[in-house]
């Protein structure tokens, strides 16, 4: 049900921006600025954690040897 309400308000704000602002000249002069600006921002996060957000390197696990005597038959269950 949100998502059915949520859809139609987007719609709904969209088109009736695009019909209060539309005839506006600092808008038509700077529709492709708007664009880009409408583009870029939702992605700053995500670029900026694909720069900064690197993991550093994971140790491997130290091997640790087992000697034949310290296993016994029924500890091993194949």
């Amino acid at each position: 049900m949100y998502n059915i309400v949520g859809s139609f308000a987007w719609v709904v704000s969209l088109v009736t921006a695009g019909y209060l602002l539309g005839e506006n000249m600092w808008v038509k002069n700077n529709l492709e600025k708007i664009i880009l600006a409408i583009i870029i921002i939702p992605l700053l996060p995500v670029l900026i954690k694909l720069v900064f957000g690197k993991k550093p390197k994971v140790q491997p696990l130290p091997v640790v040897e087992v000697k034949n005597e310290q296993v016994k038959k029924k500890d091993v269950e194949i």
